[in-house]
């Protein structure tokens, strides 16, 4: 036993010893554009336009573009919009306000049609991407079990909706809630301000009996119910609202959103789902992100949502 220690400790000291510097020429070459969009029907055309970095910057936020032509065109290769720059702030955060590079526009993506994306800047050769809007799937049923599961509080729900035949569809199943926080504070004169705050997040679920294609990303592909009504069981944990004597926090205006995603969106997150799945493993081979934009970087997908809001 003694021996093994040794020869353990042997081989540690050997591989802290054999250390050899390396001189690396990195090439700075310049930064390409990221588009980010990811687009519906309810929604006007919005894009995040910024540029990628170089892996030895020290500035954690990616450069901003303002001065970019950004355009939509339709399956007919018409101009349907030219997008304007918006600048975005968020002055609750840690640090210096970051300006992004957001371009909106007023018209919304159509169902069912074919757009196309092109960014211009100065004499660069400018980046582009295709991708369609799926058409929004109807949801046929929806029943909420609020009995609480074991012991547990768990909300069981039914859902089901009729599936196109004849084509391969993406569906993705979202739980939203929106969220208001009250604070009441006393200032020097003795009188009681409130702060209000409202924001949505996504309630945590599992669905029961289903194997979806990508681990935690609750993407269902059609692949056994083409053409036919599907029907899913699911457990949904809805948290306690947290509230003290100066805290409160209020639940309401609960939705469930079915939506029907594009080949590019699917795409795009299930290698995102699988990124997430290997990035702590150090033998697992590297997960590159599935972009469509061409001579860039990013995502540019479409895809349709069905909303019902939970009485």
């Amino acid at each position: 036993m003694i021996k093994n220690y040794i020869s353990i400790f042997v081989l540690l000291m050997l591989a802290l010893c054999c250390q050899k510097e390396l001189n690396v020429d990195i090439v700075n070459v310049n930064p390409k554009l990221v588009i980010n969009t990811l687009f519906n029907p309810d929604s006007t055309w919005s894009v995040d336009l910024t540029r990628n970095g170089n892996i030895l910057d020290v500035n954690p936020n990616y450069p901003t573009v303002k001065d970019a032509l950004v355009t939509i065109f339709d399956q007919n290769n018409q101009t349907v919009e030219t997008l304007s720059y918006v600048a975005i702030k968020n002055p609750q955060q840690q640090f210096s306000p970051v300006e992004r590079g957001v371009y909106k526009g007023k018209t919304k993506p159509i169902a069912d049609q074919v757009y196309s994306i092109k960014v211009d800047v100065n004499n660069e050769i400018g980046a582009q991407a295709i991708s369609h809007t799926p058409i929004p799937i109807q949801i046929n049923l929806l029943e909420i079990d609020s009995s609480y599961l074991q012991s547990d509080k768990r909300v069981g729900m039914k859902i089901a909706f009729s599936d196109p035949i004849g084509t391969q569809n993406y569906y993705q199943i979202k739980i939203l809630k929106k969220t208001k926080t009250t604070q009441a504070y006393t200032t020097s004169t003795g009188k009681k301000d409130t702060i209000r705050t409202i924001f949505e997040t996504e309630i945590p679920f599992e669905s029961i009996g289903e194997t979806p294609i990508i681990t935690g990303g609750n993407i269902l592909l059609d692949t056994y119910f083409n053409g036919k009504m599907k029907t899913m069981q699911l457990h949904v944990y809805p948290r306690d609202p947290y509230s003290t004597s100066s805290y409160k926090q209020e639940f309401y205006d609960y939705r469930i959103v079915l939506m029907n995603l594009g080949e590019e969106y699917y795409k795009y997150y299930s290698s995102i789902g699988l990124y997430n799945d290997t990035r702590d493993n150090p033998l697992a081979q590297p997960v590159q992100i599935f972009s469509n934009v061409e001579n860039g970087f990013g995502i540019f997908a479409g895809y349709g949502a069905t909303k019902v809001r939970i009485r």
